[in-house]
């Protein structure tokens, strides 16, 4: 087995069903899937079974809720491949992405991340959240020569299996975000490298309202505080912000589409993070 698609799950409706009708699309057909269940009500093997006969595809039924970042790191243990593939369950792979990251898992010490493409584009909350994910990734193709990134989402990835369990996986104490940019520092810490694999692009569907949207934004100001602080609290060097320039493409991009809505919501989400941020630096109450 060469490769093992593992989906976190907590069985939220409207997802799941079309992220495995696409693995079975896939050119390359050497991988297994496996389904990690968050504990979720109802269980997720209704949803599962009808893909039996189209997949190589398990259900791993987690005791309790534990959250996406140990999701995965079960996934991780159970798993058979030597190349572990990470999608989320509200994501659509295109059908070369499996072919996309083989191809591109030839060094151990890389780890691989494709683009995450808004595939609500009706959505103009959904517009807005990606305008940021996508400028941010397009950006350093552009200025690190099509390969270097600063993090991976992990709504998106692929990893050496070994190389992942030997570092320990996702830090568990990130359950409401932050694990990805974690998995980062402890990897590039040991001299690993992130790598873009552009063919390797996903459709995240976004059911976003102005209320949720916020609450997104706000949430990953909040994550952002804690991966800092759990970064001093380890020892590792404090990490930069975001040049200028991304900004500026940000702003560019929006003025080019024509739509100052999309504008003004990238505008209140760069507000919400900070927000988020400062609530989470003052010692704000968990949500």
């Amino acid at each position: 087995m060469k490769a093992t698609v593992i989906i976190p799950s907590s069985g939220r409706k409207g997802t799941l069903t079309g992220t495995l009708e696409a693995l079975c699309l896939q050119s390359f057909r050497d991988f297994e899937v496996v389904v990690v269940d968050d504990a979720s009500a109802p269980r997720l093997e209704d949803r599962v079974r009808p893909f039996e006969a189209r997949l190589a595809i398990q259900t791993l039924r987690l005791g309790s809720p534990v959250g996406a970042g140990s999701a995965r790191n079960a996934g991780a243990e159970f798993a058979r491949g030597d190349l572990l593939v990470f999608l989320d369950d509200d994501c659509i792979a295109g059908p070369e992405w499996v072919h996309a990251y083989i191809g591109a898992a030839k060094d151990r010490k890389h780890l691989l991340a494709g683009p995450i493409r808004n595939g609500s584009p009706g959505n103009i909350y959904a517009n807005a959240y990606h305008s940021v994910l996508e400028s941010l990734f397009e950006s350093h193709l552009r200025d690190q020569a099509a390969t270097r990134l600063p993090f991976v989402c992990a709504a998106n990835f692929a990893v050496d299996r070994k190389q992942f369990l030997a570092l320990g996986g996702f830090d568990p104490e990130f359950r409401d975000g932050g694990e990805d940019r974690g998995l980062c520092v402890k990897w590039l810490a040991e001299g690993g490298l992130l790598r873009a694999v552009p063919d390797a692009s996903v459709l995240h569907r976004h059911d976003l309202d102005f209320q949720r949207f916020l609450v997104q934004q706000f949430t990953y100001g909040r994550s952002a505080t804690r991966v800092r602080r759990w970064m001093a609290s380890r020892g590792f060097p404090a990490a930069g912000l975001e040049s200028p320039g991304l900004y500026a493409r940000i702003l560019r991009d929006g003025l080019a589409s024509r739509s100052f809505a999309r504008l003004g919501l990238v505008f209140l989400s760069q507000v919400a993070v900070a927000a988020g941020a400062g609530w989470e630096a003052a010692g704000g109450k968990q949500r």
